[in-house]
């Protein structure tokens, strides 16, 4: 099984957690990977002027930073670091401050390259399941915040790419922080998670913020007809797209339990869609 350059033993998911049992202390003395690799950097400049200049298509870009949350449970182990949150906030800030300046200096360098071209910049940090925040909302403005914070008032000296935030589940209990802290763009919208309602999203929030996903993996493309998922993404279409702001797509990579047929009838309604759209 590879190890990632932070460590952890993965195939998509973390399999081991290198930081269990890690003082604060010895944080320091962990072998963390260097901020910057020019050999990621190659020929990225070139790319992006070309496709910016050159192509009528949005340029998202995505740097290999961790979210801090996502980070801490990967590295430390999910119960290890939620119960870290609560009774060892001295050590969640010291392995924060570590994660914000790798990060900082990885996304320099790569905004230093490519900032001038992007118009979306895709972040992440799932902190939260199907049924809400793992974390409840005032630790997370107390702990996670801040840090998520400064992160994005750092990419913003940068780039004026629009800023996109990727938490899979239940967010909308964070959803007012996420703005405060000047995320423009929010994905998945996972439409089987609790109080993520699409028509109520759009009412409360359509105004600030936009929408990316929408049309859930679980269950209608993993288990609905063609014709299920044509009227998934018309409602999508009707809820989220109401007046603009709606990039649609499934809410995750598709998985081989997705039927072929259910994805082109996603990209097939899409495309219908957006083309009544224009033509109204």
């Amino acid at each position: 099984m590879p190890v990632d350059e932070w460590g952890v033993h993965t195939y998509h998911d973390a399999h081991d957690n290198p930081l269990r049992g890690v003082s604060r202390e010895d944080l320091k003395r962990y072998p963390w990977p260097a901020p910057v690799d020019p050999r990621m950097l190659e020929g990225l400049r070139d790319d992006a002027k070309r496709l910016h200049d050159h192509t009528e298509y949005a340029l998202v870009g995505s740097m290999v930073v961790h979210g801090f949350f996502e980070g801490g449970c990967r590295l430390r182990g999910y119960e290890q670091f939620i119960l870290d949150c609560a009774l060892d906030p001295d050590w969640v800030r010291s392995f924060f401050d570590i994660l914000l300046e790798i990060g900082s200096q990885r996304m320099d360098a790569y905004l230093d390259a490519v900032g001038d071209y992007l118009h979306i910049l895709w972040l992440g940090d799932d902190v939260c399941t199907q049924r809400g925040p793992y974390i409840s909302p005032v630790l997370y403005r107390t702990l996670v915040k801040p840090y998520f914070a400064e992160q994005i008032r750092r990419i913003k000296r940068k780039t004026g790419a629009c800023i996109m935030h990727h938490c899979c589940g239940s967010c909308y209990r964070l959803i007012p922080d996420y703005l405060d802290i000047g995320v423009e763009i929010l994905n998945p919208v996972q439409p089987e998670a609790a109080d993520m309602d699409h028509a109520r999203l759009k009412a409360e929030y359509g105004d600030r913020l936009s929408f990316w996903g929408g049309i859930g993996m679980q269950h209608v493309l993993a288990e609905g007809k063609p014709r299920d998922v044509e009227a998934a993404v018309k409602r999508a279409f009707a809820e989220l797209g109401r007046g603009g702001g709606y990039v649609l797509a499934a809410t995750h990579t598709f998985t081989e339990d997705i039927p072929p047929e259910n994805i082109l009838a996603l990209y097939e309604a899409g495309r219908n869609c957006a083309y009544s759209t224009r033509s109204a």
